[in-house]
């Protein structure tokens, strides 16, 4: 039996590894890295990765549940781990908190882009991994919701319970995620939010062994 097996969806942990290495791949600076927080941690400050230093970027991932025989995809939502997201990081006009999921339906495919080098297209610097690791704006996802669903590739709506939010949700690849911070559209100043996320390493919410959310370092210089 191979493994992974190569019929399962992509797991999440396997997204965030992959995702995360090209963000830091396309950000293209030597002082970067990547914050993760361990389980407990997760639980009170509801994010997977931090990206932190000149700008602010906090990424929590999300495994597909499943491939539906309409094409569409659907992907869980905690409803009180984006309650708690939202509730620790306010809006800005610069998104800065994000959900991302990949369409990989299998392993075989996955794989297969990269043992054959299918995954690398002569037009594009970026692998096709990363084209399809989907992000957006966890501000734009409802309270409430369950899950979102990707519907024909080019449309992302948010289910609170069994009904389809009639508003759609902005969502974008992630070479346009890179490109975004680099062009200042997405992110925000880690100085504008200094002190909320202080405030959340020296809370008591982590207990005894605190860690520092500081230290997720993105550089992102023009």
């Amino acid at each position: 039996m191979p493994f992974p097996s190569w019929s399962k969806i992509p797991s999440e942990s396997t997204i965030e590894v992959l995702t995360n290495h090209f963000i830091l791949q396309e950000l293209k600076n030597p002082s970067a890295y990547i914050f993760c927080p361990t389980r407990n941690e997760e639980k009170a400050l509801a994010f997977d990765a931090h990206l932190q230093g000149s700008k602010l970027a906090l990424i929590q991932y999300k495994g597909v549940e499943r491939f539906n025989n309409d094409g569409s995809v659907s992907v869980p939502i905690n409803v009180r781990q984006h309650r708690t997201l939202r509730r620790k990081f306010s809006r800005s006009a610069h998104p800065y908190v994000f959900y991302c999921f990949s369409t990989y339906p299998n392993y075989k495919i996955m794989h297969n882009d990269f043992v054959t080098g299918a995954g690398f297209s002569a037009i594009s610097e970026s692998h096709v991994f990363f084209w399809r690791s989907l992000l957006f704006d966890a501000w734009e996802l409802p309270l409430g919701s369950n899950r979102v669903k990707l519907l024909n590739d080019d449309t992302l709506i948010a289910c609170v319970g069994k009904r389809p939010h009639p508003k759609p949700i902005r969502f974008f690849s992630g070479p346009a995620f890179v490109q975004g911070f680099v062009d200042c559209w997405l992110g925000e100043l880690g100085n504008r939010f200094a002190d909320q996320i202080e405030a959340l390493e020296e809370g008591p919410q982590l207990g005894p062994r605190r860690v520092s959310v500081l230290r997720a370092q993105v550089d992102v210089r023009r």
